[in-house]
């Protein structure tokens, strides 16, 4: 009989053993099931903060779109007048170029003085100009 005793006493313990366990793993459940609630508005919430951050997106994306294509337009007219002003300039530098050359070319030389035209005594104020200035100012009347 003593098998038999001793076999119930383990037997008995080990029921014991399982009985403490699923009183401990009912206190977790317990304490899983209480937190549901809490976990179902923290996932509303995340749900929510999902759904702002994605219409944040696509805001941000409809800004920057727009922005880009403004800036694509304000490129397009920098480079227009880039091609405008290197043209100006290269313009301006022939003229340039050409009155120099204008200004730098000796002048006719004056008649003499015993030439057979009439000699007139002309004031410095009266002369005509027909130094380097004026042949400048003819050039660039010439240029309208």
């Amino acid at each position: 009989m003593t098998l038999s005793i001793a076999i119930d006493i383990v037997f008995s313990v080990l029921l014991l053993a399982t009985i403490a366990y699923a009183i401990s793993l009912n206190k977790k459940l317990t304490i899983i099931y209480n937190s549901r609630e809490e976990l179902r508005g923290l996932l509303e919430n995340f749900a929510l903060a999902l759904e702002r951050a994605d219409v944040g997106i696509n805001e941000l994306k409809r800004t920057a779109n727009t922005i880009g294509s403004d800036l694509d337009k304000q490129i397009k007219l920098a480079s227009t007048l880039k091609d405008d002003l290197l043209f100006l300039n290269d313009r301006g530098e022939k003229l340039a170029n050409r009155l120099e050359k204008d200004v730098r070319t000796p002048t006719a030389p004056p008649p003499s003085v015993g030439s057979s035209k009439m000699d007139i005594n002309i004031s410095e104020g009266d002369k005509p100009i027909e130094s380097k200035e004026g042949k400048l100012l003819k050039s660039l009347r010439g240029l309208r």
